[in-house]
């Protein structure tokens, strides 16, 4: 296994005994969020958020998306001081 640039990660194996070859992986985070982004193209909803996340904060996924209809104006103020306070791609407390 070998990192090369732009987070590629090269990793070699052989299928059998004779031939070799190189699979490559995409390793890079930001990649992985933008794929995402493009694939998903919506925050959660405040439903969703509180199934998987019960006692952390709502905040939006992707902050360039809109926010989620469910979500109550109290709980939007809330989330909205939240990102005002911690730059996106900071680790969430």
């Amino acid at each position: 296994m070998a990192f090369g640039p732009r987070g590629i990660l090269a990793a070699g194996y052989s299928p059998d005994l004779f031939r070799g070859r190189v699979a490559l992986f995409d390793a890079d985070p930001a990649s992985w969020v933008s794929k995402a982004e493009s694939i998903v193209n919506r925050n959660p909803t405040r439903v969703e958020w509180t199934a998987y996340f019960p006692e952390t904060l709502y905040h939006r996924t992707f902050r360039s998306l809109l926010w989620p209809h469910d979500l109550p104006v109290a709980e939007r103020s809330e989330s909205e001081a939240y990102e005002n306070d911690y730059q996106e791609g900071e680790p969430v407390q």
